[in-house]
């Protein structure tokens, strides 16, 4: 029997060979999942980091500033021009009171834009109450002469600016036994009115015409022209007010008014009143 005999190192170089390459294979393999492993674990954890720092920068920022809309001011950089609104490019409330905005008052432009005089700003209304003088003849009769009674005066006004402005008034001015009779007198006046309004202290003069009503009545002996009458007249009042606020002016004035007489007669009757003017 024939028997044939191999190289004795050929059957283990061959395993060996097949085993090597295995093992490199496997080797190959492993480092390769390792590396990438490794780049995973990398890439993971920068975007973490990355992701914490942004979420901590905006938390940071929304707890440093909660208005979301207004950005941040870093060092060295000038605010925005649309920043300076509210602050330095817009006056204070106490200028803009003391400009006339608010009112103080010390000024006549003070107080309310409301008016009930059209074209004017800052109105106003008033009461007087007084005394009037009557200047219509006695009669030729001893009869009875008073010239003086109650006045009384309703107006509303308003400024143009602080020195001019307009007023719309009713006058009566009560009524007075003279010649065995009475004369009464009242009327609608629309005057100009001047005005230097200080602190505590304002001086006022009104100029106007004045659209009044007389009835006399009379004795028979007296003869003094009797009946109604109405027209044109001119008005004055020159005045002193005191400022105890912005709203409240206490007032002396003497008035000095025209009436037409029965029979074309002109008389003037002249009043002393105490006035209050509320500004609205």
């Amino acid at each position: 029997m024939h028997v044939r005999h191999g190289h004795p190192c050929a059957a283990p170089a061959r395993a060996l060979s097949w085993r090597t390459g295995l093992c490199l294979a496997l080797g190959s393999c492993l480092i390769a999942a390792t590396a990438q492993a490794q780049t995973g674990t990398g890439t993971g954890t920068n975007n973490g980091t990355n992701s914490g720092n942004s979420m901590g920068n905006s938390g940071m920022g929304s707890a440093q500033d909660p208005r979301p809309d207004t950005p941040l001011i870093g060092a060295g950089e000038a605010p925005a021009a649309g920043n300076l609104r509210g602050s330095a490019m817009e006056p204070s409330l106490a200028a803009q009171d003391q400009h006339g905005t608010g009112g103080s008052y010390g000024s006549s432009y003070a107080g309310s834009d409301y008016s009930w005089i059209p074209y004017t700003r800052r109105g106003y209304v008033g009461i007087s109450l007084g005394n009037s003088d009557y200047d219509t003849p006695c009669g030729l009769a001893p009869l009875s002469c008073d010239s003086r009674d109650r006045s009384f005066a309703i107006y509303t006004g308003g400024m143009f600016n602080d020195f001019l402005g307009l007023e719309l008034g009713l006058r009566h001015f009560g009524k007075a036994d003279r010649a065995g009779g009475e004369a009464r007198a009242y009327g609608a006046n629309l005057s100009l009115v001047g005005m230097v309004d200080m602190e505590n202290v304002s001086f006022y003069a009104k100029a106007g015409a004045l659209y009044g009503h007389t009835k006399i009545t009379a004795d028979a002996l007296s003869g003094v022209t009797t009946g109604t009458e109405n027209g044109w007249g001119p008005t004055a009042t020159i005045g002193l007010g005191f400022n105890f606020n912005r709203n409240f002016t206490v007032s002396i004035e003497r008035s000095r008014d025209r009436f037409k007489l029965p029979g074309g007669a002109r008389t003037y009757v002249q009043s002393t009143a105490l006035a209050l003017k509320y500004r609205f």
